[in-house]
């Protein structure tokens, strides 16, 4: 299909669990759709260290609403989950009466942006779900129960798959679960990877030094309790106080609400001197030289049912920069990473840390994965190839409201 420009028009991307350009599959979004569409405006939560409320980035306008709370536990989250539902359902109409959007691209957690934009439709607005995570999933990995908030999702989830025009999700183990359990015809739902994108990868490599001699294993990615660094940090004290071996040091670029408990528990354990806390990291062309410093990169989350369906972005920014990868054994950490990694069994933290040493000390092995990392991220996973899959998506999604919009007029005349 031959991808076509669209005039004159107007899409509203809405993010609620995180902001841009920090968020790079929505960044990565936003940016392709704006090399096809006239207008395209970004609504997300302010960042906590930012004034502003509005700002323009290559040419995409950003409107940014106030961050009242960062939600942990189940109340925290409820109350967060109001505040937000008030402010992009604000925010949202003044967009609109500014400029009227003809679609909306809605990412998800939470799963109740549809609800908002559903009167919307009566507009002719079309709704396209960008299904980031399996919200039930999430929430029986974060809390480990199916009690009536597990059922509420449940229902929100269907509500939106009812509700949407289009439905975009990260792997096929997420299109396979949302055609069989609600039924949605799967050539409603595409994939797009998230790929990071590769010319930013290649900026960032001209302007490394490459001076760094140490032994740093990488960790990049939000800090919450589903991801598991608790795990991490036994492995490391594993290699600490029982192996013996300590030359290394853990760097751990991120942020979330378990940050401080994973910094407490660190200090516990007296292992204050081998990690490295250096908070989030905004600028990608930094982010990609940090990890282009570490010998190794790392994903602590378990292996579990939900998890298991999981692709994390974390792993293709590793193989990006022809960084090795130690996991646990999830399936679609295997699909992505391929051998670009070694994979843990049984969830075993002491395995984990004898992996970690032994691929320290083995160069050669590394270099090896390394490459195939970066040969697979290159030929299969960067942004410019899922790119044109979500533009033929926005071809196909226009070309039907230009139709629609061509009927209301024949029925009108």
């Amino acid at each position: 299909m031959n991808i076509k420009r669209i005039n004159d028009k107007h899409v509203l991307l809405v993010v609620e669990n995180s902001f841009v350009p920090l968020d790079s599959r929505v960044w990565n979004e936003a940016k392709s759709i704006r090399k096809i569409c006239d207008n395209v405006t970004v609504l997300c939560h302010k960042d906590k260290r930012g004034s502003k409320y509005h700002k323009i980035i290559d040419d995409i306008d950003i409107y940014m609403y106030p961050n009242i709370i960062d939600g942990s536990g189940i109340y925290g989250l409820i109350t967060e989950y109001i505040f937000a539902y008030l402010f992009i359902s604000i925010y949202s109409l003044l967009i609109y009466i500014i400029k009227p959007f003809q679609v909306v691209h809605l990412a998800n957690p939470p799963d109740f942006l549809s609800i908002i934009y559903s009167p919307f439709k009566l507009l002719n607005v079309k709704i396209i779900f960008d299904n980031h995570d399996l919200s039930p999933e999430t929430y029986i990995a974060k809390f480990g129960r199916k009690d009536m908030f597990y059922k509420a999702l449940l229902l929100l989830e269907k509500i939106t798959y009812k509700l949407s025009d289009r439905i975009i999700t990260v792997n096929e183990s997420f299109k396979t679960i949302i055609s069989k359990r609600k039924r949605k015809d799967k050539k409603l739902v595409i994939v797009v990877r998230n790929g990071p994108n590769l010319n930013v990868v290649k900026k960032s490599m001209k302007k490394r030094k490459n001076n760094i001699k140490e032994n740093i294993i990488g960790y990049v990615g939000k800090i919450e309790k589903q991801d598991n660094l608790e795990k991490l940090v036994l492995s490391i004290e594993y290699i600490v106080k029982v192996k013996k071996y300590k030359n290394f040091k853990m760097l751990i670029i991120g942020d979330g609400t378990n940050k401080s408990h994973i910094e407490e528990l660190v200090k516990q354990k007296g292992l204050s001197k081998f990690c490295i806390f250096y908070g989030p990291e905004y600028d990608r062309i930094r982010l990609y030289q940090l990890l282009a410093d570490t010998k190794i990169c790392v994903d602590p989350q378990i292996y579990s049912e939900e998890s298991k369906i999981i692709t994390a972005i974390k792993i293709m920014e590793y193989m990006a920069v022809g960084r090795p990868v130690i996991q646990y054994n999830n399936c679609e950490g295997r699909v992505t990473a391929g051998e670009s990694s070694l994979y843990i069994p049984n969830n075993d933290e002491k395995v984990f840390g004898d992996v970690l040493i032994d691929l320290l000390k083995d160069k050669e092995k590394r270099l090896k994965m390394g490459k195939n990392g970066l040969k697979r991220f290159r030929n299969l996973l960067q942004w410019e190839i899922q790119e044109k899959k979500l533009l033929c998506l926005y071809n196909e999604i226009f070309s039907q409201t230009n139709s629609d919009n061509k009927l209301n007029v024949i029925l009108k005349s």
